[in-house]
């Protein structure tokens, strides 16, 4: 099951890659709630205006942190097709639903080439890191709900080697049923750039403050 979840989460194209460069209509964060039917057009609207409360960034030194709350419905409208229709709808959301979903991008504004190498160019540390963030750098992010940390189930690295001096990383944490109305507190210990504990608040407000995707 957490596999299918995860290919589920991998198959629409990198939400921060895409998404957080572009300009996007504001819609005020009242204006939605999860009743609400909205097309997968204003559903990304509302998700990735970072007046709504899902994408959240913090810069320190010379670089950027972000991180955005993916609610399902946002994440399914990512795939929508004009044919989706109501049985495979309800399909994809059952097999997303369960988890929380973030994206979390770090980006150096001084660099234009690979992330990683602003740290060294010593092949070997380079390599080294490749590791630590494909393999290891999962179990220094935790999600906090309430009184539950939960530690981060599904995760993926998407490197861009030298194309751009981004690395993005999908997240995945199982949610706690006795605090599904909490706030969330996404942390990362940051041990690749040694930047500390680095802390995005989400608000149940926010975050429950998205429509529904009309078929």
């Amino acid at each position: 099951m957490i596999k299918n979840r995860l290919q589920s989460v991998l198959v629409f194209t990198l939400t921060l890659v895409a998404g957080c460069g572009e300009q996007h209509s504001f819609i005020s964060s009242g204006e939605y709630l999860g009743s609400t039917l909205a097309s997968a057009e204003e559903i990304q609207s509302v998700v990735l205006d970072k007046h709504n409360g899902f994408l959240k960034e913090r810069k320190i030194g010379q670089y950027i942190y972000k991180t955005l709350y993916k609610p399902v419905d946002f994440i399914i409208s990512r795939e929508k097709t004009e044919t989706i229709d109501r049985q495979s709808y309800l399909e994809k959301k059952n097999s997303l639903d369960g988890l929380y979903y973030f994206d979390l991008r770090i980006v150096n504004t001084t660099n234009t080439g690979d992330l990683l190498k602003s740290i060294s160019s010593d092949y070997g540390d380079y390599d080294l890191k490749v590791k630590y963030c494909a393999y290891q750098m999962q179990y220094d992010i935790h999600l906090v709900a309430g009184t539950d940390t939960i530690p981060c189930i599904l995760f993926h690295f998407e490197r861009t080697f030298d194309v751009a001096p981004v690395s993005t990383f999908l997240l995945g944490f199982a949610k706690p049923v006795s605090h599904q109305y909490d706030d969330l507190q996404l942390i990362y210990h940051d041990n690749l750039f040694n930047n500390g504990i680095i802390k995005f608040h989400f608000t149940r407000e926010d975050i429950e403050n998205v429509p529904n995707l009309e078929l």
